[in-house]
């Protein structure tokens, strides 16, 4: 939805009052559409999507815990029909633990990411959390960040 990426502009401005009323807007639109309606190729448009989208607006604007609450309400709502997408769920959920520097916690939903992104045959999946790995790098001494390197050596990608 265009709403979506007006929150998210908006928040990589800085601007949360923005972002909050564009989130608000997105969540009125998906109240008033019949779900029978949406062609099954949609399906990230939904509520699952606009938290998805909401998580990552809460992150930019440096409000981690409120992105957590997004992103989890976001693997609440797919786990069942986006398998592949849970892995890109939970290495976003594994980055907003950095900022509060909760770094076993980061690792532990990279390693779940990495166990579904194995199962599902997923580079993409991989690729993100290379790019989280990448935040991990003041901490790469720490074990949990070290099993994560031992995981990725898995992956070609």
């Amino acid at each position: 939805m265009v709403v979506d990426l007006e929150a998210e502009a908006s928040a990589a401005i800085g601007d949360s009052y923005s972002t909050e009323q564009a989130l608000e807007r997105a969540e009125a639109g998906l109240d008033a559409v019949e779900c029978e309606k949406e062609p099954a190729w949609l399906y990230h448009y939904g509520r699952a999507g606009l938290m998805s989208s909401a998580g990552t607006c809460y992150l930019t604007l440096n409000l981690p815990e409120a992105s957590r609450k997004a992103i989890g309400e976001t693997i609440r709502l797919s786990e069942a029909n986006e398998v592949r997408e849970q892995s890109l769920y939970l290495t976003a959920l594994a980055g907003t633990y950095l900022p509060e520097c909760e770094i076993e916690e980061a690792c532990r939903c990279a390693h779940q990411a990495l166990v579904i992104a194995e199962e599902t045959i997923s580079n993409r999946a991989v690729r993100r959390v290379r790019q989280l790995r990448g935040r991990l790098e003041a901490w790469r001494d720490e074990q949990c960040v070290r099993d994560l390197d031992e995981q990725l050596l898995r992956f070609i990608v």
